[in-house]
């Protein structure tokens, strides 16, 4: 199982970072796309949440027919305005390696490994909080909130893991240091509380 969170982690991580060139370059001047309020459900709907107007939905490049081919989904939302990302990444895990809806053990393995991979790909990566978090309908959730600087950006960065039955749920919230008010109110709308 540990094999397969540092895989998990990885993949996500890339994601993440890769996707912080989106946000970068959501610097240019918005263009006129559609931007309509965004519904996503994870975890066969176990987790559902509305992202507001303003985020336009990416294919995430990374994420090459192999990857999709073992099942593994994942989309990046970009808000140019506000020079913040959501990435929201599903992978199916073997059976039986996760325990329930809020199996701890699993959730901390892939808060170690994703902890470890921002700490080398971060500068002066630093922890905030981490938080468990379950919900009413009993889906555990890990939130590890964070900053840390990637090229010349400092960033806040928000990792909300969870899991159920055979797959593994990953979401990543980058937002520039300077915006935490609006950060927090995005991370509670996604969470539910």
């Amino acid at each position: 199982m540990r094999s397969f969170s540092r895989k998990l982690v990885t993949l996500c991580l890339v994601f993440s970072v890769q996707g912080v060139a989106a946000v970068q370059a959501a610097t240019e001047p918005p263009t006129s796309e559609a931007s309509t309020p965004q519904r996503i459900s994870v975890l066969a709907g176990k987790l559902s949440y509305t992202l507001p107007q303003g985020y336009v939905q990416r294919e995430l490049p990374e994420l090459d027919a192999e990857a999709r081919a073992r099942g593994m989904t994942g989309t990046m939302y970009v808000n140019a305005a506000q020079k913040r990302m959501v990435v929201v990444t599903e992978t199916p895990v073997p059976e039986g390696s996760i325990e329930g809806d809020n199996d701890e053990e699993f959730l901390l393995g892939l808060a170690n490994g994703t902890i470890s991979r921002h700490e080398s790909g971060y500068k002066d990566f630093r922890i905030l909080r981490d938080k468990e978090v379950v919900k009413k309908n009993g889906l555990g959730m890990l939130e590890i909130d964070a900053y840390g600087t990637l090229g010349n950006d400092q960033l806040l960065n928000t990792t909300l893991l969870a899991a159920s039955g055979t797959t593994a749920a990953y979401i990543h919230l980058i937002s520039p240091r300077d915006t935490r008010k609006t950060h927090i109110a995005l991370i509670k709308a996604i969470i539910g509380e």
